[in-house]
C-alpha cells in the first residue's frame, strides 16, 4: 500500500489483539453503563460513551513534548501495542517500567484525543455513521488507559511485579545510575585513561583526555545536565576578598512555569586541579570563555565513559549524592537557617522544588571531600524577576546563595561549662610525700 494510501494514525490506533483481550471486562462493563444511560435519556449510546471519555481525559492532560521525545514515546508504544503486552509485562527493571508507562500513557491518551477529534470532522460532515464508529473507537481506548493507569481495582504497579519476582527468586538488576560512583573532579580525567574492562574495546586516553579534560571538569564540578552542557557552558576567572574563584554560567534544561530555572551561576574555590584548570583556561583567553559540546562530542565522552560504567549523568547523581550529605551535616545547620540548605541545594542542581534533590544520588554514597567547595550559587535575573524575588526587586543584583566553604575556618566551639556561680572549687588533693 503506497503510503498517500495508508490509513491515518488514529485509524492504526484502535484497541486490538492482545491489549482488547486484557480489557474485554472493563470494555463491556463500561459499553453496558453507556447503554442504560441512554435508555434513561433516549440518546445515543455514543453520545453517553463520549461523555465518559470526556471525564477519564480530564485525568488525562495534554502537555507539551519535544519531537524527539515524542518520537521515543511512539517507538516505545508501537512495539508494545504489536506485541500485545502492558508495559508491565515488558519491563525489565524499575527504570524500564517508567519509561514504557510514561511513553503508554502519553500516546494513548493522544490517540484518544485523535480519535475525538477524526469523529468531530466527520459529524460536521454529515457522516454520522463514521462519527459514531470514531466515537466508540475513542471511548474502547479511554477505558484501557483508564483501567491501566487510574482504577485502583486494575491499576499497573511495579511493586506487584517485583513481589512476583522475588517470590519466584528471581531479581531484576537495576540500572540505576543512582549509585554509581564516579572520580572525585581531580581524577575524573584519569577516568578515561584506565585501562578498559577485560576483553573491552580498548582506551585511546591521550586523545580523549585532550578532546573532553574540561568538559568533564566542568560535568564533574558541576553536575549540570548534558542538555545544558551541549547548550554551552560560560566559565569566568573572578575574584572576591583577594580569594581565586571560577564562575560557571549554566543555560538551564527542562524549564516551563512550574519547574526549573532559565539559568544558574556557580561559584567555585579553585583549591584542586580540576578547578584551576579551567580558571587557567579562562585567564588565558581574555578571563572567561565559553565551552562548546556537539552531539558528537557528547556521545565520544559518554562511549569512554560507559567503559567504566560511567556516563555523563553519573556525575550529576554524584553532585546530587554531596549535596544530599551536605544538607544533613551540622555544618550546614551552623551556618544556614532551617531549609535554607534545601534551596541552596536545589538552586545548584537547577530545581525550583527542593524536593527534587530526592531522586539523585544517595547520601551514603556521597564522595569524602575531593570536589572543590561550592562558594555560592545563584539563579538568573529572568528567574527572578519571574519568582518575583524580594531581593531582587530591593538591590537589582542576582543574590547569591552563599556556602561555607570546606578551607573555611570551623563554626567556633562550644564554650566550656563554668561552674555554677557561688560553687566552690575543690584543688585536688596532692599524694601521700608531697
Amino acid at each position: 500500500m503506497a503510503a498517500q494510501d495508508a490509513p491515518p494514525r488514529y485509524e492504526r490506533a484502535r484497541l486490538a489483539g492482545g491489549w482488547e483481550a486484557a480489557h474485554a471486562g472493563p470494555l463491556a462493563e463500561a459499553k453496558q453503563a453507556a447503554q442504560q444511560a441512554t435508555a434513561r435519556s433516549g440518546k445515543p449510546w455514543t453520545l453517553e460513551a463520549d461523555t465518559q471519555t470526556r471525564a477519564i481525559l480530564d485525568d488525562f492532560p495534554a502537555r507539551p513534548v519535544k519531537a524527539d521525545t515524542l518520537a521515543k514515546y511512539r517507538a516505545d508504544y508501537d512495539r508494545l501495542r504489536a506485541r500485545g503486552v502492558s508495559p508491565l509485562e515488558a519491563a525489565a527493571t524499575p527504570a524500564h517500567w517508567q519509561r514504557l508507562r510514561t511513553a503508554c500513557r502519553f500516546c494513548m491518551a493522544e490517540d484518544v484525543r485523535r480519535w475525538r477529534a477524526a469523529s468531530e470532522r466527520a459529524r460536521k460532515a454529515g457522516d454520522l455513521d463514521n462519527a459514531q464508529r470514531m466515537t466508540a473507537e475513542a471511548h474502547r481506548l479511554a477505558v484501557a488507559l483508564d483501567g491501566w493507569f487510574c482504577q485502583p481495582r486494575t491499576r499497573l504497579n511495579w511493586a506487584a511485579k517485583a513481589k512476583a519476582l522475588a517470590a519466584q527468586g528471581r531479581r531484576p538488576k537495576s540500572k540505576s545510575r543512582r549509585r554509581d560512583t564516579p572520580p572525585a573532579p581531580d581524577l575524573a580525567v584519569a577516568a578515561l585513561l584506565f585501562p578498559a574492562a577485560k576483553g573491552g574495546p580498548p582506551v585511546r586516553g591521550q586523545a580523549l583526555a585532550e578532546r573532553h579534560a574540561e568538559r568533564l571538569a566542568v560535568l564533574a564540578l558541576t553536575g549540570l545536565r548534558p542538555a545544558e552542557m551541549m547548550a554551552g557552558v560560560r566559565v569566568r576567572a573572578t575574584v572576591e576578598a583577594g580569594r581565586p574563584l571560577l564562575q560557571v554560567e549554566i543555560k538551564g534544561a527542562k524549564v516551563d512555569d512550574q519547574r526549573g530555572h532559565y539559568g544558574r551561576v556557580l561559584v567555585l574555590e579553585t583549591t584542586g586541579s580540576a578547578a584551576a584548570a579551567l580558571r587557567a583556561a579562562a585567564e588565558a583567553q581574555g578571563g572567561a570563555f565559553t565551552l562548546a559540546t556537539t552531539e558528537a562530542d557528547y556521545r565520544s565522552l559518554n562511549r569512554a565513559l560507559a567503559r567504566h560504567g560511567l556516563s555523563c549523568y553519573s556525575f550529576r547523581h554524584a553532585l546530587g549524592s554531596d549535596l544530599k550529605a551536605w544538607v544533613c551535616s551540622p555544618a550546614s545547620a551552623a551556618y544556614m537557617k532551617p531549609g535554607e540548605a534545601a534551596k541552596a541545594a536545589a538552586q545548584v542542581m537547577g530545581h525550583r522544588s527542593t524536593e527534587s534533590l530526592a531522586y539523585y544520588g544517595t547520601r551514603a554514597g556521597s564522595r569524602r571531600g575531593g570536589r572543590p567547595p561550592l562558594w555560592a550559587a545563584s539563579a538568573t535575573e529572568a528567574d527572578l524577576i519571574r519568582e518575583k524575588s524580594p531581593a531582587y526587586r530591593r538591590s537589582r543584583s542576582l543574590p547569591l546563595v552563599r556556602f561555607p566553604a570546606r578551607g573555611s575556618a570551623p563554626p567556633p566551639p562550644a564554650p566550656k561549662q563554668q561552674p555554677a556561680p557561688g560553687a566552690r572549687a575543690f584543688s585536688k588533693p596532692k599524694p601521700p610525700g608531697f
